[in-house]
């Protein structure tokens, strides 16, 4: 006489090997999306000193700007020929950088909408102030750490990994 099913002792066993599954592959999914936040703020944080360093080299303004007022979506970098702190249509792009929009990328009040270099290496607003300001990578999952993008008052930035998540907690 043949069996058509499956044991009890067949049954637990699967259930515990899919158990130990899904454990892993969450674990390893917050694990990839930390790796790809890591990455994403280390492209940020290049992209950010190459045009400073364009500024300076170049001995003009130089601007990173969010693609369609949004840093989710990517960014720009040209030189701003004009100083008008807008991309033209004779102005060079050195840079471009398209996103997704699945990692949250969110600027301060000051770096809001771009960050703009002088001729001296100095972050500045339009206006000639100083501009100093947090970009800050939220990942798209809860359980993933944020990261900040710190620029300071030289012009200069540097990154800050937020362990307990509270600096992206999703508004309601």
């Amino acid at each position: 006489m043949y069996q058509k099913g499956i044991s009890l002792t067949e049954l637990l066993f699967a259930l515990g090997v899919t158990g130990v599954l899904i454990c892993l592959s969450t674990s390893m999914l917050e694990r990839a999306e930390t790796y790809k936040l890591e990455a994403l703020s280390h492209e940020l944080a290049a992209s950010i000193r190459f045009a400073r360093s364009q500024a300076v080299h170049a001995g003009t303004h130089v601007t990173v700007q969010a693609q369609e007022e949004d840093w989710s979506m990517g960014w720009v970098i040209y030189i701003d020929a004009n100083d008008n702190g807008s991309l033209d249509e004779n102005e060079p792009v050195l840079m471009r950088k398209l996103l997704d929009g699945r990692i949250r990328l969110i600027g301060n009040s000051p770096v809001k909408n771009y960050v703009r270099y002088n001729p001296g290496g100095q972050a500045v607003l339009l206006n000639g102030a100083f501009q100093a300001g947090t970009l800050t990578l939220c990942p798209s999952t809860e359980r993933a750490q944020g990261i900040k993008a710190v620029l300071n008052s030289a012009g200069r930035l540097r990154l800050d990994v937020q362990e307990d998540g509270s600096v992206c907690a999703r508004s309601p």
